[in-house]
């Protein structure tokens, strides 16, 4: 595995998208045994739905709660307000918030998750989950590579990221 290649996954604000598996690729040489891969496919469907609906709220304006880990850093969590298409990230602890946080409009946390689908169509291994709200705004996004050597180590190969406390201003 090329390490190189492991850094947008690991520094992507962080999905397996509660689709695919079934139906999916199967499992690669050097993933642990009886990981299947969600599809990429069904991944970029949900995105794609999930956006539909987002844009149908007609929403411009909020704020959220954002909190992340880049294994092994834990990111302090971030306030995030969005006015049209300008973005201020205020860290709620001591801390600066991350460079992702800074860029976490809605639709920047789409095109993280459509960075994360790219790299997994290229990475047999990745497994990404994704969760989003009726409304279509990402909740939740998990990555992890599932070989022998990242599967199970907490320091190393996974991000993450959640939102919360959303607010229509």
């Amino acid at each position: 595995m090329n390490l190189a290649r492991l850094a947008p996954l690991l520094l992507t604000l962080s999905t397996s998208v509660l689709a695919g598996g079934a139906g999916g690729p199967a499992p690669a040489s050097g993933c642990v045994p009886g990981f299947v891969q969600p599809s990429p496919a069904a991944l970029t469907r949900a995105l794609a739905a999930a956006q539909v609906r987002w844009k149908a709220t007609g929403i411009h304006d909020y704020s959220y709660t954002f909190e992340q880990i880049a294994q092994p850093v834990r990111f302090p969590p971030t306030r995030i307000e969005v006015s049209g298409k300008a973005v201020r990230a205020t860290a709620l602890t001591g801390g600066d918030p991350s460079v992702y946080a800074q860029k976490a409009s809605v639709e920047g946390l789409y095109r993280f998750i459509r960075d994360a689908i790219a790299f997994a169509r290229s990475e047999p291994c990745a497994e990404l989950k994704v969760e989003y709200a009726p409304d279509g705004r990402p909740l939740r996004f998990s990555s992890q590579l599932q070989t022998p050597i990242t599967a199970n180590a907490i320091a190393d190969g996974g991000a993450s990221w959640t939102v919360s406390d959303f607010r229509r201003r």
